[in-house]
């Protein structure tokens, strides 16, 4: 529970999740539910629905972190 009250504070933000099959997803943080987590993809606007059992890890990147992931700022 203290982990959705977490992520809910960061929404919209890009972020990286490290998932417990060392596969890394990132993009934007754009829903949190009970269990689960959603990023959308800043390159084809594709969401992936990520399981909270899944991940290992999650980093909240900094706004000036953001060209290192190649996603475009408006």
């Amino acid at each position: 529970a203290d982990f959705s009250v977490y992520l809910k504070k960061h929404i919209g933000k890009l972020v990286k999740a490290e998932l417990c099959s060392n596969e890394c997803k990132t993009g934007f943080l754009f829903e949190v539910q009970n269990g689960f987590f959603v990023l959308k993809n800043p390159h084809n606007c594709i969401s992936t629905a990520i399981p909270f059992e899944n991940t290992r890890y999650i980093t909240v990147i900094h706004d000036n972190d953001m060209k290192k992931t190649g996603a475009k700022i408006r």
